[in-house]
């Protein structure tokens, strides 16, 4: 799916999920999770790997919540 929108002009990002955390303390730690939270924020297409499999591991057994900050207007956009 990456591949495909880049192909077409758009920006995509793949990261793993559970290497999130790491990386945040990493790039807090040098100065650069604003910079990166930037570089999200204008990415086209965002690919979060394995977070199907924790929501799978865990929905049997425990509530997870994924949110967002768009408003209810634009979800359907």
């Amino acid at each position: 799916m990456a591949q495909y929108r880049r192909r077409r002009g758009y920006s995509a990002l793949y990261q793993w999920v559970s290497r999130l955390q790491d990386e945040r303390g990493i790039r807090c730690s040098i100065g650069a999770f604003s910079q990166y939270l930037l570089q999200v924020a204008k990415t086209d297409v965002s690919i979060l790997n394995d977070l199907l499999k924790i929501i799978d591991d865990r929905g049997a057994s425990k509530t997870t919540i994924i949110t967002n900050q768009f408003l209810i207007d634009h979800f359907h956009a």
